[in-house]
């Protein structure tokens, strides 16, 4: 082996080694990271728990009579798990994405501040037009959320009056309300 190739192949070697050491570093800080995340978002949902059953429970009558027990049980889990899942990946997501960001604009505008200038142009109706869609967004998000409890409900109403569901036979009936409820959440979330 001629000296032209032991460099070259000692040079592999080191960049090798230097890409596995960043590649271990960089999985380490991750699993910080996924792991701060998850036990914030655990955090959050346990406390969301509580209050929520504690206003719930604290409530007049007159509320259990106007709110199904249904809806109540899907706020309880349904919604909560949707708020525990987005805290958890989203919110890291959206850090690292946001550090990306901020360290990719630094570098344009040192490299390119033309193209910087430019890209903001750009950038300014983006953002406009996303703050709408988000919006947008959350309204239907909400719908989903109503129609779920819904559909929640007239399963537990069932599935709990199933004898008298059964005495009358009305289990199409319960079946076709079912349905429709499950359409429309279909609908909304398509």
């Amino acid at each position: 082996m001629t000296e032209i190739e032991k460099g070259n192949l000692d040079a592999v070697t080191t960049l090798c080694w230097q890409l596995l050491i960043i590649i271990v570093v960089s999985a380490i800080f991750v699993g910080i990271r996924a792991t701060s995340f998850n036990a914030m978002s655990q955090r959050i949902a346990l406390d969301l728990r509580h209050d929520f059953f504690k206003a719930v429970v604290n409530q007049d009558v007159e509320f259990f009579e106007n709110n199904k027990t249904g809806d109540l049980l899907s706020r309880l889990n349904a919604d909560i798990d949707v708020i525990q899942d987005s805290m958890s990946s989203n919110v890291s997501m959206f850090m690292r994405c946001f550090v990306s960001i901020i360290a990719i604009i630094i570098i344009l505008f040192v490299l390119q501040p033309l193209l910087a200038v430019t890209f903001f142009v750009g950038f300014v109706p983006m953002t406009f037009f996303a703050l709408k869609f988000g919006a947008v967004m959350k309204g239907i998000a909400v719908k989903i959320s109503d129609k779920k409890g819904r559909m929640s409900s007239i399963a537990d109403e069932s599935l709990s009056n199933v004898r008298t569901v059964k005495a009358f036979a009305n289990e199409g009936e319960e079946i076709r309300k079912f349905n429709l409820e499950s359409d429309a959440v279909f609908q909304m979330g398509k």
